[in-house]
């Protein structure tokens, strides 16, 4: 079964860089809910690693239910420190997992177990952009028995490495440091529940600075109907920039529509291993507990669904109220430089008749020489023959001028004509 997870690790989206790095790391203990954040260097780590996970309490139950080593990735730059990372992935028996998730952009999934002398290890993995988490569970060959506070065998500690860019650590380390129900940290899917949280909080506030930041621009184009927005401060710059801006949330509406539909398969993803019957950590009070927190969290990513549609609706509305406020400040400019033109026009025609005379006497169609000189009051001048000669090519050559002016005029307009006919029939799949 694992060829194909081995066919699909060979490639790798994500690269890596060989220098070194620090990792942080947490234990969820028994007794509490975690214990502290602690930071490993190369050399800490192999104490961290070896430590005895099968330290059990008075009652019989393992020390610890589950230690997290957290990493922080940069998504612009190559992934992590290879040596340090694989110390740990092949301590925890992750190396499969390690390698299918470094071929995925996004997904969720779970391996073969691969079979141990005490046990088998069932790994998973979740891939996204800004967080990988790979986790595994020791499923032991002979349970132990039940213990006198449970009558379940006690659940083997969940070991898991998480890579996340700063924001996400910290998100992170601050679910890490609140206080959950033991049946929940004890459940193999409570790194993905993690994730799930990360991801759902991440959709929250983009939605919400993303409804913030659009007050202003609605403001200025006065394509809102909220009393509140209306005393907001108009945003400034030109259209162009306030149309790049929307632009901008729309790409983020878009990459927040997608996290909701990867937080949704995650939840399905976890639904379907809580509902597995033998699957490690599937006792009754976790499975019941993590039905709980899917479901709640479903219903809110629901929520986010219908907010984020909204929210791209209203992007459409302003980036449609600020292409036609633009286009009436290009028709007004038009409109300006019409107005200039008719000036212009106006100006030539009142100049135009004297340098049409001026022209005309200019040329030598007139008798100037034999001008009755002693009739001083006459204002007759003889013609010469080139005068109606003049006039003989000039209406002809003016009359073809607009006659080719009309017939090039009707063919333009015939072969639009043509090209919608056709364009019709295109479109009707004639």
């Amino acid at each position: 079964m694992e060829e194909l997870y081995r066919y699909f690790s060979s490639y790798r989206i994500r690269s890596e860089q060989e220098t070194d790095c620090f990792f942080e790391a947490t234990e969820i203990w028994r007794n509490q809910t975690s214990g502290p954040i602690k930071t490993l260097t190369t050399q800490s780590l192999p104490a961290w690693l070896n430590k005895d996970w099968t330290e059990h309490n008075s009652c019989n139950e393992p020390a610890f239910l589950a230690r997290i080593a957290i990493a922080t990735k940069d998504p612009t730059q190559p992934l992590e420190s290879l040596p340090t990372i694989l110390q740990i992935v092949d301590h925890f028996g992750l190396r499969l997992a390690y390698d299918y998730a470094m071929s995925c952009v996004i997904g969720v999934a779970s391996l073969p177990p691969q079979s141990k002398s005490n046990g088998d290890v069932v790994a998973y993995t979740f891939a996204h952009p800004k967080l990988t988490a790979i986790w595994s569970a020791w499923h032991p060959l002979s349970p132990s028995p039940p213990t006198p506070n449970n009558n379940h065998p006690p659940t083997p500690p969940t070991q898991a490495i998480i890579l996340a860019c700063p924001t996400e650590r910290d998100e992170l380390k601050s679910l890490l440091s609140r206080s959950w129900d033991m049946a929940l940290t004890s459940h193999t899917m409570f790194p993905a529940f993690l994730c799930g949280l990360i991801i759902s909080h991440e959709v929250a506030k983009t939605q919400d600075s993303i409804n913030k930041e659009m007050r202003p621009v609605e403001a200025r184009t006065g394509h809102n109907n909220s009393t509140s927005q209306q005393r907001e401060q108009p945003a400034g710059g030109s259209w162009g920039e306030l149309s790049a801006r929307m632009s901008g949330f729309a790409r983020k509406l878009a990459s927040t529509s997608r996290k909701i539909q990867v937080a949704k398969e995650l939840q399905e993803f976890m639904l379907v291993h809580v509902n597995k019957r033998g699957s490690v950590g599937a006792n009754e009070v976790a499975a019941e507990l993590v039905k709980h927190h899917i479901e709640l969290i479903s219903k809110r990513l629901e929520m986010h669904r219908l907010q984020n549609e909204f929210l791209l609706q209203k992007v459409n509305i302003q980036l449609t109220a600020i292409f036609n406020l633009m286009a009436h400040k290009d028709s007004s400019v038009g409109l300006q430089t019409a107005s200039s033109m008719k000036t212009l026009a106006l100006v030539a025609l009142v100049f135009l008749p004297g340098n049409f005379v001026a022209a005309l006497f200019s040329a030598p169609l007139f008798d100037w020489d034999n001008a009755n000189d002693a009739d001083s009051d006459s204002i007759g001048l003889g013609i010469k023959p080139q005068f109606n000669l003049f006039w003989v090519i000039t209406i002809p050559l003016t009359a073809l001028a607009f006659i080719l002016y009309v017939g090039w005029s009707l063919y333009q307009r015939s072969q639009s004509r043509k090209q919608g006919f056709e364009r019709n029939l295109e479109e009707g799949g004639v």
